[in-house]
């Protein structure tokens, strides 16, 4: 005799769901590891990144400038690898010669530099496309930027997207010091 038993229909169905869970478990406990390190790795680059952001802000005053870029290529879906600065001071002022009371004149009448040249360094990788976004975005910032070098290679790995490399100079206004004005 052959009986049915609804319940055992009920049985067979659960046990396949408890094998999908164990897989789904034994998946999980094998990315633990990977995430754990992915977790370091990106505690570590956070921390770069303050750290680059603490010497910028005290070299020039330009992390809004700094902020506005990396938000530009998120929001663009650009991946940034590679943002590196370096700060030029202006040059001083010519020293008159000795016994030259024309060159006095002169030197007195030099203005001296009232802007700080940062030059950025960018690596970033993207759809063709989002990089000329990105590059229109620069030139629509309120600030004085010259683009220096742009290199944009294509490598077969990264296809569609590519990797580009912009070298910037950005100008920003040098702060006054106002201690030596007489009140």
């Amino acid at each position: 005799m052959l009986y049915y038993d609804p319940s055992q229909k009920k049985i067979t169905a659960m046990r396949k769901e408890i094998a999908e869970k164990d897989k789904k478990i034994k998946i999980a406990l094998m990315k633990a590891p990977l995430v754990k390190k992915l977790k370091k790795e990106i505690t570590e680059l956070e921390k770069q990144l303050n750290t680059f952001r603490v010497k910028v802000a005290t070299s020039g005053e330009i992390i809004p400038l700094v902020k506005t870029i990396e938000d530009e290529a998120q929001r663009l879906d650009l991946k940034v690898i590679n943002m590196s600065t370096s700060v030029h001071k202006p040059p001083p002022p010519p020293k008159p010669k000795e016994g030259d009371s024309k060159s006095k004149e002169q030197v007195s009448k030099v203005q001296t530099p009232t802007y700080i040249r940062v030059s950025f360094d960018i690596d970033i990788q993207g759809n063709y496309d989002k990089v000329e976004d990105f590059i229109k975005t620069l030139h629509n910032l309120e600030t004085f930027i010259v683009i220096e070098k742009l290199n944009i290679v294509s490598d077969e790995k990264l296809y569609p997207r590519l990797e580009s490399k912009v070298v910037m100079n950005v100008f920003t206004k040098k702060e006054v010091d106002n201690s030596n004005i007489d009140k």
